[in-house]
């Protein structure tokens, strides 16, 4: 996947109702007995998305699996499990089942080519069973990711959905999504995801005059044409789907007004903006002239709240500004962006294609960073080991010690440990003045607004 998904989120769908059994039968292949009938009425009360995840995961292993997978399914089954503790509750993992990609953006140095970018069968198998086991853990959030995911066939995810309702434990919940450039989407993949109800999100960065110039294609030509054909095509089959923005320096001189104008023209509703992340390859970072620092990103997304509260937010979900109102409003406790969620690297990871098990893709780049195969030793081994992990916990307890006297802490929770560690990398900030994480201007902002409307601050 290119750099458009730094902030790790699970997207909202709405989604339409459908026949349980008439899935099964014309989608699934597999009729089940009539003893199911009891089974049928417990599913269509669940939510679609976790009804079509356990009718998927009804199937047969020989219904679904070639007779490699068969072997190696059973070899893994009957392994003991490596059962530990992150001391989490939740867990987001961002699967790179592969870093093949048929774009070439300009600012993605996530894609990979060649022989060993595609996750096995059994490496899946083996790393779903282990991270299905942490104890204390009952929410997953598995985010299908790249390169681009598309380029491999529906039947790939849909083994994955099954192999996790076989090692799913009572009591958890398991959601998944997926992210895609939405250019390749075949009949076979858009009856795939009708079915699957999986969250879908659409990198776009924009107008096509700067998308165009970003997101190219192999022979370097821009992709907005295909990815607006993409978009009818989800359209037509009644699939929901968000939209995920990366700001750099081009998609930040973008007034406000034209770029949500834009996205209200071409019916994309549900968006969310990301920073770009640069190179971490090196220290300090390879920022590139396109970089946003932090700072800048922050007003941008205050030129864009402007905007977004004056004329569109009847009708745009910007799902960074619609979290923090949860909160504001009180009809939430705590954030869901992983922005503001603390210290997130006990709760977020990126599963390499090869079982490497390291923090969120913003790290992408940063060798140092990978903690460690999480087929052959359990999660929580791997972080206790990890001294990458151990130093990060560290500066995060550092840092919002320091930042517990601004006045929006219980919103922010010292920002984002990445974005922290760019900013002293690059002298953007020292230590000893990082007594913000730079997102004050935007709460302020939001609190002014609510002033305005007669509302008070919680």
């Amino acid at each position: 996947m290119h750099k458009d998904m730094k902030r790790i989120d699970v997207i909202d769908v709405t989604e339409p109702t459908y026949d349980a059994k008439q899935v099964v039968d014309d989608a699934l292949s597999h009729r089940l007995s009539d003893s199911t009938v009891e089974l049928f009425d417990l599913l269509s009360k669940l939510p679609q998305s976790q009804a079509a995840a356990e009718l998927i995961g009804l199937q047969t292993p020989e219904s679904i699996l070639n007779a490699d997978e068969l072997a190696i399914f059973y070899d893994v089954a009957s392994k003991p499990i490596r059962s530990d503790s992150t001391g989490a509750g939740k867990a987001v993992v961002v699967v790179k089942a592969t870093r093949l990609c048929n774009l070439r953006c300009t600012y993605c140095n996530a894609w990979a080519e060649g022989p060993g970018n595609v996750m096995s069968f059994r490496t899946q198998a083996e790393s779903i069973k282990n991270l299905l086991n942490i104890e204390g853990v009952t929410r997953y959030d598995f985010v299908w990711h790249g390169g681009e995911v598309t380029m491999l066939p529906p039947s790939y995810f849909k083994k994955l959905i099954w192999l996790q309702q076989q090692f799913r434990r009572p009591g958890i919940t398991i959601g998944n999504s997926l992210q895609t450039n939405a250019t390749m989407l075949t009949e076979e993949w858009l009856e795939f995801l009708s079915l699957a109800k999986v969250g879908i999100g659409i990198s776009i960065d924009g107008p096509p005059e700067v998308h165009d110039l970003r997101r190219l294609d192999r022979h370097g030509k821009g992709t907005s044409a295909k990815v607006a054909h993409g978009i009818s095509q989800l359209r037509a089959h009644g699939i929901s789907f968000g939209g995920l923005v990366v700001v750099d320096e081009k998609v930040r001189a973008i007034p406000a007004a034209k770029l949500l104008q834009y996205f209200d023209e071409i019916g994309f509703y549900n968006i969310d903006f990301l920073n770009l992340v640069p190179d971490n390859s090196q220290a300090p970072c390879t920022l590139g002239k396109a970089f946003v620092n932090y700072d800048d990103f922050i007003v941008f997304l205050c030129e864009i709240y402007q905007e977004w509260f004056a004329h569109y937010r009847e009708t745009i979900t910007v799902r960074i500004f619609t979290d923090l109102l949860d909160v504001i409003e009180q009809r939430e406790t705590t954030t869901t962006n992983c922005y503001w969620s603390g210290n997130c690297s006990t709760e977020i990871f990126t599963l390499e294609s090869n079982g490497v098990i390291a923090p969120c893709d913003k790290y992408v780049g940063d060798k140092d960073s990978r903690h460690g195969d999480v087929t052959k030793v359990g999660l929580g081994q791997l972080l206790d080991k990890s001294d990458y992990h151990q130093v990060g916990l560290q500066e995060a307890e550092s840092a919002q010690t320091r930042m517990k006297q601004c006045n929006w802490y219980h919103l922010c929770q010292g920002g984002c440990p990445h974005d922290r560690l760019v900013n002293l990398k690059n002298k953007f900030k020292e230590e000893d003045e990082y007594l913000c994480c730079g997102v004050a201007p935007l709460f302020n902002l939001m609190e002014q607004k609510y002033r305005e409307f007669g509302l008070s601050r919680p």
